[in-house]
């Protein structure tokens, strides 16, 4: 009686070119997994939508490496939800676009911002943790009407949004940026202000609440005659016992208030994602006022 061939046996004969898989045979589709799925000698060398399956090419191309497949995102975009067939999903901001705000020294102007209560929006998402959007703006100061009113500079930055709570801010005061003063790192908020009031436990009371922008004129300095002396010699002062006040004007204001000073000044905001954050491709918002919000 002739020997029937065992399953292997009867496995190759078949065309079968792996004995331990039966999803492995001549009419199995190739997919990307560095397997010869097929039995024609070649690894993954079908279409891209066949080895990957279906996927949004509108800002992609992928190929199979190594038995994965892989997303090339055009300029700009970014496969942000890590899912294959949803493709380059997320575009980056206008600023980005635009080639501006990506660098402290190439902060997006947004204007000035006056202190009568002025207020602006911008918004912008940052797809790539790396990467920082920067707004310079600047804070001016009008003078106060009257003796004894309050200033009202207060500049001050919130986010309206912030998807996730991911972002944050870092705030320089002055243009120089690495030059300038850091005024906060990691906040959520900040404010810069002068409509306020404060008495130290030693010293002269702070703050320009109550202020005054009145100048008192100083008299001018006595002469030797003031004091009932004789000009000394060429190059001696007459005021060696007594000092007095310079000729010109100071700032005195009103009594019981300090002096309405100009504190206009330019901001750099910037805006970065927290790396501990999921990235997403969600838009925040910021709020830039001054005289908004008073803490008289």
């Amino acid at each position: 009686m002739p020997v029937r061939p065992g399953p292997g046996l009867l496995h190759h004969r078949e065309g079968h070119c792996n004995d331990d898989d039966a999803s492995i045979h001549p009419f199995a589709p190739e997919i990307c997994n560095n397997t010869d799925d097929n039995c024609d000698t070649q690894k993954d060398n079908a279409g891209i939508d066949d080895l990957c399956g279906a996927f949004d090419q509108s800002h992609a191309t992928a190929t199979c490496s190594q038995g994965q497949c892989k997303l090339q995102c055009s300029t700009s975009w970014y496969n942000v939800d890590g899912v294959f067939n949803t493709g380059c999903e997320c575009q980056d901001d206008s600023w980005e676009l635009s080639g501006n705000g990506d660098s402290c020294n190439a902060a997006v102007d947004v204007g000035d911002l006056a202190d009568d209560g002025k207020t602006l929006n911008v918004s912008g998402n940052i797809p790539d943790v790396a990467d920082m959007d920067f707004y310079k703006v600047r804070a001016i100061d009008n003078p106060e009407a009257g003796a004894g009113g309050c200033d009202n500079f207060s500049f001050h930055v919130r986010f309206v949004d912030n998807p996730d709570d991911a972002f944050r801010l870092k705030i320089f005061k002055g243009t120089a940026c690495a030059g300038s003063e850091v005024m906060c790192d990691g906040d959520v908020s900040y404010t810069f202000y002068t409509d306020y009031r404060e008495t130290p436990a030693a010293g002269q009371p702070v703050g320009e609440c109550p202020c005054s922008n009145e100048k008192v004129e100083l008299p001018a300095p006595p002469t030797c005659a003031d004091y009932g002396k004789t000009p000394p010699v060429t190059g001696i002062s007459c005021y060696d016992t007594i000092t007095p006040e310079p000729v010109g004007t100071i700032h005195l204001g009103t009594q019981g208030a300090n002096y309405c000073q100009d504190d206009t000044a330019y901001f750099i905001v910037g805006v970065y994602r927290l790396a501990s954050k999921p990235v997403n491709c969600g838009y925040y918002k910021l709020e830039l006022s001054n005289g908004v919000y008073v803490h008289h």
